[in-house]
């Protein structure tokens, strides 16, 4: 929804229907998502849904566990904790996402994650990754580029929300959500960006 503006002032370049066909595709039709296919499609436009009735939401698939920490100093040598258990139960191929609430966050933890991977059982060979809005489209892609192909077998991508939806991550083996996301929705995409793909 964060495009929604955009969208906007793009279809008022465009021909009006029914001399301009429209598809819009979204991995989730929230009532916002139903709101800008009313406006955005033809009146009559048919809505094709590609998950069965049947099947139940790609998080419900993926184990989740929560901790509760006595105070925000505990964060980082618990999440280091985390980067370790994931690198030796999936020695040659742990892939981590660590979701921070704000761009600042995500700064600052991946400073200490690049200073600290030497702690890590994959040590120095573990790559750090960082995105958040701050940065350029072209850096951004960039790195989610470079992530998505790491074959280091020890990587972590620090990552704002700005990566939390509708990007896929192949091979990735744990994401830790770091503070509470702004809303359930939010929770549900940072976990979907593992176990995709899976049967």
């Amino acid at each position: 929804m964060g495009f929604r503006e955009e969208i906007s002032a793009i279809t008022e370049f465009l021909p009006k229907t029914p001399n301009r066909q429209t598809f819009l595709f979204s991995a989730t039709v929230s009532r916002e998502i139903q709101q800008v296919a009313r406006e955005l499609l033809d009146r009559n436009h048919q809505f094709i849904n590609c998950v069965s009735e049947d099947d139940s939401p790609v998080h419900a698939h993926v184990p989740q566990y929560h901790t509760v920490l006595p105070s925000a100093g505990h964060q980082v040598p618990h999440v280091l904790r985390l980067l370790a258990h994931d690198q030796l139960t999936n020695p040659g191929c742990s892939k981590t996402i660590i979701f921070l609430n704000t761009t600042k966050q995500t700064q600052l933890f991946s400073t200490f994650f690049r200073e600290l991977r030497t702690l890590l059982p994959a040590g120095k060979k573990t790559r750090i990754y960082e995105i958040h809005s701050k940065r350029a489209q072209e850096s951004r892609t960039r790195t989610l580029d470079e992530f998505r192909a790491d074959k280091s077998g020890a990587s972590v991508l620090v990552s704002s929300d700005v990566s939390a939806r509708g990007v896929d991550y192949p091979g990735v083996t744990r994401v830790i959500q770091l503070g509470i996301p702004g809303g359930t929705d939010q929770y549900i995409h940072r976990v979907g960006r593992t176990g995709r793909g899976k049967d």
